[in-house]
């Protein structure tokens, strides 16, 4: 009988605590669905000032609700202001990154920022950001679109091609885009054109003729690569036959340009050497340097025949 009442009495005595934490937890719970209801009130009557009081509030006391994140990002797209509400988006996704909602969202924040980023005219910035968009949503139509016109503006028409593609790919129903791509297309043939027709002016040694082709070849197609390197080589070698100093700086920068575009061309180390050696008072430690990179780097050609001449000139005298 005395072990019966021991018994009955821890029971009631446990009894109270265990429920009051029970109490605790539904209490707390019913707050924080309170508090949702509210901000979804407030951002349904697009109230944003109540709105972002409420979230800041609740921010104070759980810093890393993911809701409450993206109800301020909400705040700060309303008062367009992307790139704040971007860091929101973006903590409520690492905080739930299983979550389509959030991964959609800041998937549409990224996007929004990226067009801001674009008519501020900052197209290499804005193609970062779409190009964190794809990776984001492989399957973004959007995204992939906005990507190509980033690219597009900032003069990268092969990568807005390949982009341009993906977005078609995606929606074979967007006409504009296939006008888009025979834009493109045509371009590509054009620029190679002109680089083709300026590459044989220079090689007929009509320098000044050759750059003002490949510049045009530039101007349909800024990224193409090969037109730059002989646009360099051209200009340089149209300011090298002049015997003004100023001439041959201008021409030194452009050799240096069509190197840094092509590291394993010779040509441009050949020019520079030559250069070099017919500047007044100049340490011919260039020169040397110069003429031994085009042996190293064709050893069999007729550059570096002409290099090794040179350089037993040098050490002559």
């Amino acid at each position: 009988m005395n072990r019966l009442k021991r018994t009955i009495i821890r029971s009631w005595s446990a009894f109270p605590f265990s429920f009051f934490f029970m109490i605790l937890i539904l209490a707390g719970s019913l707050a924080c669905s309170s508090q949702q209801k509210s901000m979804q009130t407030a951002l349904q009557i697009r109230d944003y000032t109540h709105l972002e009081t409420l979230a800041l509030e609740r921010l104070r006391h759980h810093a890393n609700d993911p809701f409450t994140l993206s109800m301020m990002a909400k705040v700060f797209l309303a008062r367009e202001m992307p790139d704040s509400a971007l860091l929101y988006c973006d903590r409520a996704y690492q905080l739930e990154p299983d979550n389509q909602i959030y991964r959609q969202e800041l998937l549409e924040t990224k996007i929004i920022m990226g067009d801001s980023l674009l008519r501020g005219n900052l197209p290499l910035q804005a193609t970062d950001l779409f190009q964190s968009a794809v990776k984001l949503d492989s399957s973004s139509f959007v995204a992939w679109q906005r990507l190509g016109l980033a690219q597009r503006v900032a003069g990268l028409l092969d990568e807005a091609q390949n982009s341009y593609l993906r977005a078609y790919r995606l929606n074979l129903h967007a006409d504009s885009l296939q006008k888009t791509l025979d834009i493109l297309d045509a371009a590509h043939v054009q620029s190679n054109l002109l680089m083709k027709k300026g590459i044989d002016q220079f090689q007929q040694q009509n320098y000044d003729s050759a750059a003002e082709i490949l510049e045009q070849a530039i101007q349909v197609k800024p990224d193409n690569t090969e037109a730059h390197y002989y646009f360099h080589l051209a200009s340089g070698c149209s300011y090298f036959t002049s015997s003004d100093l100023s001439a041959a700086a201008v021409a030194i920068d452009h050799f240096t340009q069509a190197s840094s575009l092509r590291p394993e061309a010779v040509e441009p180390h050949f020019y520079l050497a030559s250069i070099y050696a017919k500047t007044p008072n100049q340490d011919q430690t260039m020169t040397i340097r110069e003429y031994e990179t085009v042996i190293q780097l064709a050893p069999s050609s007729e550059f570096a025949q002409e290099a090794r001449t040179q350089l037993a000139k040098l050490k002559r005298q």
